[in-house]
């Protein structure tokens, strides 16, 4: 990761679903707002990026393979796609390739490799995002306080069996100069069960493709090891209990904050 040269601070909200990282994203950039000053509330997966509509498809669609080889189409084929293809480095169009190659599986419903897709998709949106909407918010300024970022991608990869730390090495890989290091992480844990009802509450008991205790208790023990078990570079992680109330956690994150924007 490469520390922040930009005077807007960046801070970024990690955990499982359920854990309240929306809710303390939106009171947190209130507070930051009232206090007077410049700041940008955004999220990950996107919701505008080519790569991000289509990693939310996956993840949120009940059948996920029947719609799919349209959304993949709509992806491959946006000028967006094709922009990003001629001003990735090399390292970078390798990467596309290989989503190209399992979107053709995926089309001859081969559904093998979708988890490698969807993380793919998941690091390609993270890349989009860092150029077209965190680096010139920082650049001009605005504090950035995301809803999730790079640190997801590898924890959920682990809810399907695979090594989360290839995915930290892909990201490197693929975002470069881009990675930029956040001036403070705030990890939200909670107990998976807690986190499963308020995830099926929010959803109206609709179940999304991670929404199993399995998964869940294998993407915080990878947000545990990525933290705590690996020296990232100097960086700045707090750890809170998201059971509370949300004014409690609020509160305990603002005087983890304040000191950063003032």
């Amino acid at each position: 990761m490469v520390p922040n040269p930009y005077p807007g601070k960046f801070i970024v909200l990690e955990g499982v679903d359920g854990s309240g990282k929306t809710t303390q994203t939106e009171l947190l950039v209130n507070h930051i707002r009232n206090d007077g000053l410049a700041v940008l509330k955004t999220k990950e997966p996107t919701a505008d990026g080519i790569f991000g509509k289509l990693v939310r498809f996956i993840y949120t669609c009940e059948s996920r393979y029947g719609g799919l080889p349209t959304e993949l189409e709509k992806c491959i084929n946006a000028p967006t796609y094709q922009l990003i293809r001629e001003m990735s480095e090399e390292a970078a169009q390798r990467r596309l390739k290989e989503f190209e190659d399992i979107a053709v599986e995926l089309k001859q419903a081969n559904h093998n490799r979708l988890p490698r897709l969807l993380q793919l998709g998941m690091t390609f949106d993270g890349h989009d995002h860092m150029v077209r909407e965190i680096i010139p918010a920082l650049g001009q300024g605005i504090n950035v306080i995301s809803d999730r970022w790079r640190f997801s991608t590898p924890a959920y990869a682990a809810a399907d069996g695979m090594r989360w730390r290839d995915f930290w090495i892909l990201q490197e890989e693929i975002l470069k100069g881009t990675l930029i290091k956040p001036d403070l992480v705030l990890f939200l844990e909670i107990p998976v069960r807690v986190g499963l009802e308020r995830s099926l509450a929010k959803q109206g008991g609709r179940t999304e493709y991670f929404d199993t205790a399995e998964r869940m208790d294998k993407i915080q023990k990878a947000y545990r090891d990525l933290f705590f078990g690996l020296s990232l570079e100097s960086l700045l992680v707090q750890k809170l209990d998201g059971t509370p109330s949300p004014e409690i956690v609020h509160n305990q994150i603002w005087r983890m904050t304040e000191p950063l924007l003032t």
